[in-house]
């Protein structure tokens, strides 16, 4: 393969970004159903194709991420004495 963007992050709109950020909201898989709510397939072509627009963007699937192993996890409080 080869190309002018070939190993390079492919240039996205910003508007793109953003709707295809909500493509990935609006067809993620139900944890209940197991599957898109809209389309009733496991990560239906939709949600597909908006991750991989993001991905070879390079650019991050949520407009506020939080990198890997720093999410907010409430520290547990011991027990309050009587």
């Amino acid at each position: 393969m080869s190309g002018p963007n070939f190993g390079q992050p492919r240039p996205l709109p910003a508007d793109l970004v953003t709707h295809h950020r909500d493509l990935l909201l609006a067809h993620a898989d139900d944890p209940i159903l197991g599957a898109c709510p809209i389309c009733t397939v496991h990560r239906c072509h939709t949600w597909l194709y908006a991750y991989e627009q993001l991905t070879s963007a390079g650019v991050p699937l949520t407009a506020d991420p939080q990198p890997v192993g720093t999410q907010a996890i409430a520290p547990k409080q011991p027990p309050e004495a009587p």
